[in-house]
């Protein structure tokens, strides 16, 4: 996604209009939860952080400025709540040498699981699509640029990473599924 886009629904937000929350919502909302799961290992939880997140981008939207992409704004708020929930419900209280690591352990080995299946996901595509789909992602190209490099055009782009998103959800949902009933 073009972050000039999304800027401009950050933008619509802050002046007040609800369709720029919404697309940001739409666009966020799945992969944060899936991040704060990585994070917590509780749905209900995770789903109340990135809930808690968009609420509170709209009641501070015009105090809010960012320094950074609204991705990394929201990655960072998602990472933060989630290890503060964590932290308020007694699953770790500080971080002394004498900690029990177990915590961190386990998250860590669900996140590379999660990025193993990230890549897996990303590896199942047609190689046209997964191509400009990593120039999108990985090189943090615009479709502008994607299309010249590819010599196509901008919204055959835009169609190719709509049709990436689509397969890479319901690749991860049913593969994240299947692995989190185990």
């Amino acid at each position: 996604m073009d972050n000039s886009i999304e800027m401009v629904w950050f933008e619509l937000l802050r002046q007040g209009n609800a369709a720029g929350l919404r697309a940001l919502f739409d666009r966020y909302y799945t992969a944060l939860c899936m991040y704060v799961h990585t994070l917590t290992g509780n749905t209900a939880l995770s789903e109340d952080v990135v809930q808690g997140i968009f609420i509170y981008l709209w009641e501070n939207r015009r105090a809010i400025h960012l320094t950074t992409s609204v991705r990394a704004y929201l990655y960072g708020a998602a990472k933060n709540k989630a290890l503060n929930s964590l932290r308020i419900a007694g699953r770790f209280t500080s971080l002394s040498p004498d900690m029990d690591t177990s915590v961190y352990e386990d998250l860590s080995v669900e996140t590379e699981e999660l990025y193993r299946l990230i890549e897996e996901a990303v590896q199942s595509l047609p190689e046209k699509c997964r191509e400009i789909f990593r120039l999108s992602r990985d090189e943090e190209l615009t479709y502008k640029k994607i299309a010249e490099i590819k010599n196509i055009s901008p919204k055959t782009v835009e169609t190719q990473i709509h049709l990436a998103i689509k397969r890479l959800r319901c690749y991860l949902s049913e593969k994240y599924e299947i692995k989190n009933k185990k």
